[in-house]
């Protein structure tokens, strides 16, 4: 039945479940819109073949991080097919996750929007993420900082002072907010 029905029909149908919308992505609460979410959008593509022809390329144009083995899968994945980095456009980023990190941000060139919380635990490095803010150059970025007395170690200082570095050098950015954790 599926594979009798129009592409542009199929799209559409993708779209309205794979599009996120701007205020889950951009939301600076302490606990991530993300977080409730229980299924993976991924799992719609697997329909049929002709779904996932179509509907890769809207699967990866969002890409919300929350996990390290989300982040290591990408990795792997981009660096396999690097082909579907070109489809990144929103990148939300809930840690910094070590070298993987790198990976993704750098194969990801076409970056638009950079949504991020700035939180570098002690015991994670947060190099992968200062390296790669130098390759980006969005047109909106929404960070949502973590109140000072939840965070202040080597690896958050050196992840806020590479964004202090980065921003001004971002030529295409039109759009910064900043916020706190807000409770919800």
């Amino acid at each position: 039945m599926f594979h009798t029905l129009a592409a542009e029909l199929v799209l559409e149908v993708l779209c309205q479940v794979l599009d996120v919308h701007l205020d889950d992505f951009e939301d600076p609460a302490a606990v991530s819109p993300f977080s409730r979410i229980d299924w993976s959008s991924a799992e719609l593509l697997r329909v049929c073949k002709n779904w996932r022809h179509l509907g890769t390329r809207y699967l990866y144009r969002t890409v919300v991080l929350r996990r390290a083995p989300q982040v290591e899968a990408l990795a792997r994945t981009l660096t396999a097919t690097p082909d579907l980095a070109a489809h990144i456009r929103w990148l939300r980023v809930e840690g910094t996750y070590r070298r993987p990190i790198e990976v993704i941000i750098t194969a990801a060139r076409h970056v638009e929007f950079f949504c991020m919380t700035v939180r570098a635990c002690p015991d994670t490095p947060s190099t992968g993420l200062v390296n790669a803010l130098s390759l980006m150059n969005p047109v909106r970025v929404a960070l949502t900082m973590s109140p000072k007395e939840e965070l202040f170690n080597r690896n958050h200082s050196s992840l806020v002072k590479a964004l202090a570095k980065q921003i001004p050098r971002w030529t295409r950015l039109v759009s910064l907010r900043r916020d706190r954790d807000t409770p919800r």
